[in-house]
């Protein structure tokens, strides 16, 4: 409820060509569970995104082995591309959905990934599910999730609190007023990058039971209204961020957990940055 003791709801009922989260698999890792680790990261990526997948493989996702996934659809139903077949077979890291993988479909593609964690995923402490123009920095996030419960009910990220409802055509964020009422959007995480527990996808996913309204933008629905709904707590990170919003030059004492929004040829940069600026601050504290 807001201050006026308004719901932060959509109206209608749910409408999908088939079951929210019953997509088909069509290629699965080898591994019948997922490994006992930290931290699963889970990266989205359209079946033509062959080189972002290389970029994060050979970057800060290198030392991830048995613990990176990525979550593909499909061109045409039915049918995954050869060349992803070949992909899945060399790197055995990626899950691909029977869903045609477009931007309106993002909400069908998160809502299956959390079905899938549900389900054959239960190990892992904690996901980090993020996109693929991101970088992470998996030792920092690994600190940090550490000294969390994972049995508390929670999404960590970067929050986007008061945003407004887009209600222009020609927006890809466009949402029509009868499907989303409210003037603002509940606080919500941007979906670049967020930390969740097995506990708290479960979570998450029992919002489905509730009359609820189709909305492709899958980070506000998912972390915001259905947080909202099943009184999910949203924590705000600083530490998640876009580029401009971190100064290498300044020494903080939280460490950075991921940087959001990056062009291809920034990803090495921003990672030898980062690095060169952690070891300036380790050498300034101890001397």
């Amino acid at each position: 409820m807001d201050k006026d003791g308004n719901a932060h709801k959509a109206t209608g009922a749910i409408f999908a060509p088939y079951n929210f989260t019953d997509a088909k698999v069509l290629l699965r890792p080898s591994f019948q569970q997922c490994p006992s680790v930290p931290v699963f990261y889970i990266i989205r990526t359209h079946p033509a995104n062959i080189r972002w997948r290389s970029i994060i493989r050979s970057t800060w996702a290198g030392s991830l082995k048995l613990s990176l996934i990525f979550v593909l659809g499909v061109e045409k139903i039915g049918e995954v591309n050869e060349l992803v077949e070949l992909e899945a077979k060399k790197y055995d890291d990626l899950v691909v959905f029977d869903m045609i993988d477009s931007y309106s479909n993002m909400t069908l593609k998160s809502l299956n990934i959390l079905s899938w964690i549900v389900r054959n995923c239960q190990a892992p402490r904690f996901f980090m599910q993020g996109d693929p123009d991101i970088v992470a920095f998996p030792d920092e996030i690994a600190s940090y999730t550490s000294k969390l419960d994972a049995n508390l009910v929670a999404v960590y990220g970067k929050c986007w609190k008061g945003a407004r409802a887009h209600r222009e055509d020609s927006s890809k964020w466009a949402v029509n007023s009868f499907i989303y009422a409210s003037v603002t959007y509940p606080t919500y995480l941007a979906g670049g990058a967020w930390l969740f527990s097995p506990v708290t996808a479960e979570r998450l996913l029992m919002a489905l039971k509730k009359p609820l309204s189709y909305i492709h933008i899958d980070d506000m629905l998912i972390s915001g209204i259905f947080a909202e709904l099943m009184d999910i707590r949203r924590v705000c990170l600083k530490t998640v961020g876009y580029l401009y919003e971190f100064s290498w030059e300044k020494c903080h004492n939280d460490h950075v957990l991921a940087i959001l929004q990056l062009e291809q040829h920034e990803i090495l940069n921003t990672i030898l940055n980062y690095r060169k600026a952690s070891i300036e601050c380790y050498s300034k504290r101890s001397s």
